[in-house]
């Protein structure tokens, strides 16, 4: 295979589409970047006090106790369908966290762009 066909091959590949769940968690992400920091702190917490691999969904629903108690009871929008987004962005910027999280197999692979999503600058 020609230099040049391989290189098209991985832009192609590295460019793909993002699915419309991708669009809306990135969207999502977004408008509401409290929330990523509100799971950090959570998860960093749990790596603190010894935990070594827990599922995002014990996050979320701390998250939204949390929220129920401090507000008297209104409801915290997490979309449960973001969880495995959320888990992947954690453990690409957090290097302790790499493997923090246990996650299924996805039929085309989530692969989160930092800079896209304003975690990192094309510097970075």
């Amino acid at each position: 295979m020609g230099e040049q066909l391989q290189l098209t091959l991985t832009a192609q590949a590295t460019a793909r589409r993002r699915s419309a769940g991708e669009r809306r968690f990135e969207a999502y992400h977004r408008a509401h970047p409290e929330v990523l920091d509100h799971i950090l702190q959570v998860a960093r917490e749990l790596n603190r006090r010894g935990f070594t691999r827990v599922g995002m969904g014990l996050i979320f629903e701390r998250l939204r106790w949390l929220h129920a108690v401090a507000s008297g009871g209104d409801s915290f929008k997490l979309n449960n369908n973001y969880r495995a987004y959320y888990a992947r962005v954690v453990m690409a910027l957090e290097p302790a966290l790499q493997g923090f999280f246990r996650l299924r197999d996805q039929e085309v692979e989530y692969e989160p762009d930092l800079v896209a999503l304003g975690l990192r600058t094309e510097a970075a």
